[in-house]
């Protein structure tokens, strides 16, 4: 069901020899990645079939476009767009509205934490992390739901964002599938480990904004794995960073 997988086996099947039948068991997760992926092959003369159970793509290979705009991270605009969200001026260019990427809904996420808001992430998992901090500074309590495949990335993200947010002064509850945030205006900021996931060190920086005190990150270069700019974009919209030799 992950949408990686099917992406990896849909970007494969044109190279072979004949048609390439992909059947899905059960839910597609993010499927919206999956679209992306084939609105993309389509442009590069490989069309996928979408059928009831799955996916069918033909062989014969790929045919260049001559030029293609690569649309803009809208899973990595997130963490701004986050900041923007809680009063920081920021401005992000760039960014397809239209995009098939699921993260292009962060906004409009962002927007409903507090009061209550029960969210479902099922369809765009990885904004979980960077919307559970947006919650931790809204007024009012926040069910983040569908979440459990959070369990099986880089890190186990609930258990990551649960215990990060907690030690740097969130009310925060982790359940089987989500979590819960209880919202203050400001935290009291503090040493959190990053579990050598991208997203749980970006999403902590996004939380030290709103800290009485630093957010000290073990292993912060993590963000290398997708977003190796990220401090230095980070200090250009006003964040302040400092390295430093936390040691053992």
């Amino acid at each position: 069901v992950s949408s990686q997988f099917v992406t990896g086996l849909l970007l494969a099947a044109p190279l072979l020899g004949g048609r390439t039948e992909i059947r899905i068991e059960g839910r597609l997760e993010s499927a919206g990645y999956v679209a992306l992926t084939r609105a993309v092959m389509a442009a590069f003369g490989a069309p996928v079939e979408e059928r009831a159970d799955g996916f069918c793509a033909a062989g014969g290979g790929y045919r260049s476009p001559g030029a293609f705009r690569v649309e803009g991270d809208w899973s990595n605009a997130a963490f701004f767009l986050a900041a923007r969200s809680m009063g920081h001026a920021v401005e992000v260019t760039g960014l397809d509205p239209a995009s098939c990427q699921p993260d292009r809904c962060c906004e409009a996420l962002f927007a409903r934490v507090g009061g209550g808001a029960r969210i479902d992430v099922s369809g765009c998992i990885d904004l979980a992390p960077v919307l559970a901090v947006r919650a931790a500074f809204a007024a009012g309590e926040t069910h983040i739901d569908g979440a459990a495949r959070l369990r099986l990335k880089e890190s186990d993200r609930l258990r990551a964002v649960h215990d990060c947010l907690q030690a740097i002064g969130a009310d925060i509850e982790e359940t089987a599938d989500g979590l819960i945030i209880r919202g203050n205006p400001m935290l009291s900021g503090g040493l959190v480990d990053s579990f050598n996931d991208h997203r749980i060190a970006m999403s902590m920086a996004v939380a030290s904004l709103r800290c009485d005190q630093p957010v000290l990150i073990r292993d912060p270069l993590c963000v290398n794995k997708s977003y190796p700019d990220f401090y230095q974009d980070f200090i250009k919209t006003g964040g302040k960073v400092d390295v430093i030799d936390l040691g053992d």
